[in-house]
């Protein structure tokens, strides 16, 4: 961190009061719980009295929230004041009461560039007006400190703000939550131990057999994958899958099922957790790509060479700011027709140019003054020529046209012509009408290593932030082929749209960016064109492929994974999971077959083995809801406040920039919780469309897809639906099963373990004891609700007994085993004593939780609700998908600062709200 700005607020000549930046940390340690420090590059900074320093909301926040948090802070005779997130304007009152809004300057002139207020509210500035008041600075508490700040007690999950009141049928469960992953400290019986072997019994261990059912409850969704294959939309359907007539579990995923769970209840260590050595990325705020400079990498790939166009290097934002790069017509119609060649070909990327450029004035529609305001300007290209050409005809500029709400583009008198390269990234946005010319002088700057290596983590982070399919294998039918010119991309086939092809307006429709698909474009290559941005010496901090680009967060996943849960190296560092299931070295070489093997799984039928146990669908089958794809880039889900003991969601309004950040831990274990509550019909005539439809218990058909939506009508005439047609819904974003596992349907199998601790044993018995109702969940489509299983102990087919006792019965040839039989309730008391090292056992709570469900509260994605629908009744599923208009929302920004910005609950907390769905200007209600 660095010294942002200086200020004098005293009258005298010199000034003893700095800005700076820094980030927060909580430092748990002696009698008083610890203390709150500044971390400032290298400096460490104390707070003594936080409730003095802290601004804002920041005096409400539990110790676990602040840490980690980016902050701007006064640096005042050597002693820490107002100390604020990170962009927010210092207050100008006390910190309880929050700074005045800037009056509005005098009335400007259309045409005339005004000046914009010189103080701005830092975009994602997360500050909040949380409804728990600031703390009053100074005063003593019961514990007889005067600490100036009240340290919140117990965990972080009972700190937080209270909601505003929400219409009861916006209410929802989202279909996965997370069981706490808590920090190990490697000690006692649920700790870190190489595993027993094989070899002998031994004597104060546990063996033999326990038998089980598996009883289903929602449909199982068994899928035999192998055969199926997608089909000219690039739909695939799956059978049943099926052994003898009948419906086959392998073992292997029984084994699966329950490490899952198993690893979850004794905190054990991850089995697996690759991929995660990188930074994610995530998307600043448009407003950061203002802050780039067009570049292009030399031709030894070790320089890189700045090009400002006509304005000066580092410039200062007002209305007279002049953009870097020239902007070149290509997807716009009318007077913003494209900039052709001569030839009336498109200009390609990287192509070296003439053009004559034309400057113009940019007005924004400011709402609150209701009156266009300067606010930048830019060169426009209107003729285009390949370098030693002539000029073709130069496109006409039109007059401005001054209309309320939208912006004004107003040409000026200034013209020039200049050398180039043209920057062609696509149509990735519906909105776009230009590409980019990169010229003027030159800046020339080293390119570091680490820079390289970010560029390769950033577009490879971008490849994996998306399917293949969504790339590559776009349904090539146009729903709106938008103006320009109609040249056919490269790359296509009749069946599938090349990925630089615009199909319509929609998420998923409009072009991908080149470095998506592009070959090579993951290492910077001589005469590569992008964006870099400027540290305060002017050298290159960062390279991107685009202006408005993602950025790396500054600690990858396994960073916040805490050392004690990442996989076992070597196999002293085994845990629970680890010795009873198995391991595998994910560094290399070393495996262990674990104490644990699962027997054949046989399934109870009766004389028509199928017929008696799977609902069949016919050949076309049933076409399911779209699955929602894994994004750890959503930090709000995923990342959480604090250390690992107490693992909880981000505050409201935590700045994007602060998800993935040193100090930060994990959410935990992805889990699914039980769909409870639903209604008794709801499984029947699933082939049936009833999506719009709320059942007797307030559900709608969640698992399947809609019909596709009727033309030029979004709802119902009663307008408590979305309008459907009659056509299926079966594309690549879906699939569809011929048929499923029946509720009620009973399977059996056993588990042989050989040299089991009380504690290794008692927690396996603890899965197959789970209190009444509570469930785990088993196969394919959790989210939707399928796959809810029971499972019970076979008290007929189980036998356990210690190593002891074993080595009796072979010693003495008797025809019984000698000793006593394992008794399960001691067993699991065992367990749960044990896993009172974690105090409170928060992650049995929350598996607890989700294995038992929530009856009062449907369970689907997030989703938005339209203006027109009924406030009555609950959004039905949206025939056209958009469940990314609710994380839109989510993520909105109303005068520099987050409007919801919520996270994900915890497995207990409140359910989530479904949000107003955007205006016709895309902007949050």
């Amino acid at each position: 961190m660095s010294e942002a700005r200086s200020s004098d607020h005293s009258s005298g000549a010199a000034s003893s009061t700095h800005t700076r930046s820094g980030r927060l940390h909580w430092q748990p340690s002696g009698a008083d719980g610890g203390r709150l420090v500044i971390v400032d590059g290298p400096d460490r900074r104390r707070i003594p009295q936080p409730g003095k320093a802290l601004v804002d909301d920041l005096g409400a926040l539990a110790p676990a929230e602040l840490d980690g948090l980016s902050v701007d802070y006064e640096w005042v005779k050597g002693q820490v004041r107002g100390v604020r997130r990170a962009g927010s304007p210092l207050p100008s009152r006390p910190p309880s009461t929050r700074s005045a809004q800037p009056a509005a300057s005098s009335d400007t002139g259309r045409r005339t560039p005004q000046q914009e207020p010189a103080t701005r509210a830092s975009n994602e500035a997360g500050a909040s007006q949380r409804s728990v008041p600031p703390r009053r600075p100074g005063s003593r508490h019961g514990d007889g400190q005067r600490s100036g700040w009240t340290r919140p007690t117990g965990p972080p999950s009972a700190q937080g703000s209270a909601r505003p009141a929400v219409n009861a049928v916006d209410l929802f469960r989202n279909p996965y939550t997370f069981v706490p992953a808590l920090a190990r400290d490697g000690a006692g019986p649920l700790g870190d131990a190489p595993p027993a072997g094989h070899d002998v019994w031994e004597a104060d261990r546990w063996s033999g057999r326990i038998g089980v059912t598996l009883t289903t409850v929602t449909p199982l969704l068994l899928l035999d994958t192998a055969p199926a294959k997608p089909d000219d939309r690039g739909h695939t359907t799956y059978s049943v899958l099926l052994r003898d007539g009948r419906p086959h579990i392998p073992p292997t995923a029984v084994k699966g099922m329950l490490r899952a769970a198993y690893e979850a209840a004794t905190n054990s260590r991850l089995g697996v957790f690759t991929g995660h050595d990188e930074p994610l990325g995530y998307r600043p705020p448009a407003s950061a790509g203002l802050a780039l400079v067009p570049a292009r990498v030399g031709r030894d790939a070790v320089t890189v060479d700045l090009l400002t166009g006509t304005a000066p290097l580092g410039q200062r934002s007002s209305p007279q700011t002049v953009m870097y790069a020239a902007w070149l017509p290509r997807y716009g119609s009318g007077s913003r027709r494209p900039v052709l060649y001569g030839d009336q070909s498109e200009p390609e990327h990287r192509d070296e140019v003439r053009v004559r450029l034309r400057l113009i004035q940019h007005y924004r529609w400011d709402k609150r003054r209701q009156d266009h305001v300067a606010d930048f300007r830019y060169w426009q290209v209107v003729a285009i020529a390949r370098a030693g050409e002539p000029f073709p005809a130069e496109m006409k500029v039109a007059d401005p046209v001054w209309r309320d709400r939208f912006t004004v583009h107003e040409p000026l008198s200034d013209t020039r012509e200049a050398l180039g390269w043209v920057c062609v990234n696509n149509r990735n946005f519906s909105r776009k009408h230009d590409e980019r010319v990169f010229f003027g002088d030159s800046h020339t700057r080293e390119l570091a290593d680490t820079t390289k290596k970010a560029w390769t983590a950033l577009v490879n982070d971008y490849r994996n932030a998306h399917r293949h399919a969504d790339v590559w294998e776009r349904p090539n039918v146009s729903t709106d082929r938008g103006p320009g010119p109609r040249s056919a991309p490269r790359g296509g086939s009749e069946k599938f749209a090349p990925p630089q092809k615009w199909l319509g307006p929609k998420p998923g429709q409009t072009a991908w960016s080149r470095h998506l698909y592009e070959e090579g474009a993951e290492k910077l290559r001589p005469g590569d064109l992008c964006y870099a941005l400027l540290d305060s010496r002017g050298n290159v901090d960062a390279l991107y492929p685009v202006m408005i680009a993602r950025e790396l967060f500054s600690a990858s996943p396994k960073d916040l994974l805490h050392p004690s849960l990442r996989p076992a190296s070597t196999r002293d560092e085994l845990s629970p999971a680890d010795r009873v299931f198995g391991w595998v070295n994910p560094d290399g070489h070393g495996a262990y077959r674990g104490q644990l093997r699962v027997g054949p799984v046989t399934v109870d039928v009766g004389r028509d083995a199928v017929g008696d146990t799977v609902t069949d669908f016919g050949a076309d089958g049933l076409p399911l809801a779209i699955l929602g794809q894994p994004k750890p880039q959503q930090g709000r889900f995923y990342a959480a406040a604090g250390t690992s003991q107490y693992p909880m969601p981000l505050p409201p309004r935590t700045p994007r920039r602060d998800w993935y950040v040193p100090g930060r831990s994990l959410r935990g274990r992805k889990t699914y919780p039980h769909h409870a509550g639903l209604a008794g019909d709801y499984w029947k005539n699933p082939t049936e469309d009833r999506t719009q439809t709320l059942d007797d218990k307030g559900h709608y058909q969640e698992y399947r897809r809609p019909a596709k939506e009727s033309p030029g009508k979004e709802l119902t005439a009663d307008n408590r639906a979305f309008a459907t047609g009659d056509d299926e819904q079966r594309d690549n974003q879906n699939r569809s099963v011929r048929g499923w596992v029946r509720p009620g349907t009973t399977f059996r199998f056993t588990l042989d373990v050989i040299n089991l601790t009380e504690v290794e044993l008692g927690a396996l018995l603890w899965l197959l004891q789970l209190p009444a109702e509570h469930y785990h969940r088993f196969g394919l489509g959790k989210p939707l609700g399928f796959g809810s299983v029971r499972l019970d102990l076979d008290t007929e087919t189980t036998e356990l007994r210690t190593g002891a006792a074993i080595a009796d019965y072979y010693a003495s040839f008797g025809d019984q085993l000698p000793g006593t039989a394992a008794d399960v309730n001691t067993l699991i008391a065992v367990f749960e004593k044990a896993s009172d090292m974690w105090p409170g056992r928060p992650h049995l709570a929350a598996f607890l939780t989700a294995a038992l469900g929530d009856a009062s509260t449907p369970v689907h994605y997030p989703r938005v609700r339209p203006a027109a629908i009924d406030r009555s009744v609950p959004v039905p599923p949206d025939p056209r998908g958009q469940a990314y208009a609710w994380f839109v929302q989510n993520e909105q920004e109303r005068s520099n600062s987050f409007v919801r910005a919520e996270s994900l609950p915890p497995a207990d907390g409140d359910p989530m709200r479904v949000y107003p769905a955007p205006d016709k200007n895309g902007q949050a209600r």
